[in-house]
Order: structure tokens, then C-alpha cells, then sequence
């Protein structure tokens, strides 16, 4: 993977990102060296960022909300957008909008989804790592799986996970199961597990469980 971003932690609780600047050389994920230091404004920073609700900081000696895109506004109005120009560069962020979905209940506008269509090709540059981490965080902190698997076919990444276009391409009998097909079905069993894991106060490796066991249930 790349270099350590630069990070200062702050007594395990708090994480300040500095500022940096990317330097791509290519699509994979190792394929980026950046820069930090004073002359790397806070606009580049945040411009550099995958989606609006993503790209807010805040001044913590003044409390001043900096929000140069917008990205309060899209959160109030439902919106994941993307920020044009850098959304593409890399190329697990169609993953990151499928599980951002799944937990912030966000819809993607239409420029937003084709540039995560654009992200197909490049698919095979994410280390295996990074899919995982991806749906660890979906099964975690995911609470609308029907909205992000729609998001997850619209963009054409379900192909890369066969099992998925299995359970979209099987229906169901109508009288049991009015939902639809069985990727649908299986959408709303995670949705279901999601709170009762939060109901019962399921966490970690036992909600990973849970969840992992509603999507192979079928």
C-alpha cells in the first residue's frame, strides 16, 4: 500500500489529518505519493476528497465549519455526490460510495454514479485488503443494504462478486416473498440484522457474524 498518511493522534480518541497534496502515478492503490506542509492549502485538501459530505473540516481554535462544497447541504438534502475533477483517480472509491450509502442512507446523483461506473475497469487494482476492509465497514456500521446493493448494480461492481448476481437473477415465489428477487430479499434480512444489532447492542465480531450469516443465508 502506500506511505502512512500523515496522522497525529491525539490521547487514541481524536485523529487530525494534516493537509496534503496527491501526486498520482497511476490507478492502483499504491500508485500515489503526497505532500504535507504549510504550503498545502486547506481548499487543495479538501478538494481532493471523494464526496461533499467528506470534504468539511473545522477550524478547532475558532469552531469556524469550513464547507467549500457544499457538503452540509447534500447531507440534508439525502445526497452522496462526488466532487468532480479527482473522483476518479482512485480506484476503490465505487466501493467506498457502496457501503457510505449502506451507512448514511445517501443517494448518489447521476454524475456521481457514472463516474462510478468509470471505476469498473480498475476494479482488479484494489488489493483484496482493501475489499474487505470495505465490507467490514458495510456490516459494521451499514443500515440501508437495499439502497447500496441498487447503488452497487448501477454502478457495475456486483459483477465482481458473483454470488451477488446469482441471488439478483433468482426470483422468488410472490406469495411468500412480495419483495422481489432474492438479492433483494437478502438486502432487507441485512437491514433487519443491522438493528437488531443495535437494538441488543451487537458489536464487532459478533455483529460481523450476524451480518456475514444474512448475506449467505440464501
Amino acid at each position: 500500500g502506500p506511505q502512512s498518511f500523515p496522522v497525529l493522534k491525539l490521547n487514541n480518541k481524536l485523529d487530525f489529518a494534516l493537509a496534503r497534496r496527491d501526486n498520482r502515478t497511476g490507478y492502483g492503490w499504491s500508485d500515489v505519493e503526497f505532500e504535507s506542509g504549510s504550503d498545502v492549502t486547506l481548499l487543495e485538501d479538501l478538494s481532493r476528497r471523494d464526496f461533499t459530505c467528506n470534504s468539511i473540516a473545522q477550524d478547532i481554535l475558532t469552531s469556524e465549519i469550513i464547507d467549500p462544497f457544499n457538503g452540509r447541504v447534500d447531507i440534508g438534502l439525502g445526497y452522496l455526490n462526488c466532487i468532480n475533477g479527482h473522483f476518479s483517480e482512485s480506484c476503490e472509491r465505487g466501493l467506498r460510495m457502496f457501503q457510505q450509502v449502506a451507512r448514511f442512507d445517501l443517494t448518489p446523483d447521476g454524475p456521481t454514479i457514472n463516474e462510478g461506473r468509470k471505476l469498473a475497469d480498475r476494479f482488479h487494482l484494489i488489493p483484496e485488503s482493501q475489499v474487505r476492509q470495505q465490507w467490514i465497514k458495510l456490516f459494521l456500521k451499514g443500515v440501508n443494504f437495499e439502497k447500496a446493493f441498487n447503488i452497487l448494480l448501477a454502478i457495475n461492481h456486483a459483477q465482481f462478486f458473483p454470488g451477488l448476481i446469482e441471488l439478483n437473477s433468482t426470483r422468488q415465489d410472490s406469495r411468500h416473498h412480495p419483495e422481489g428477487n432474492v438479492l433483494r430479499h437478502t438486502a432487507q434480512t441485512l437491514t433487519a440484522m443491522a438493528k437488531i444489532c443495535d437494538l441488543r447492542g451487537i458489536h464487532g465480531d459478533e455483529r460481523l457474524i450476524r451480518m456475514a450469516a444474512m448475506l449467505v443465508h440464501d
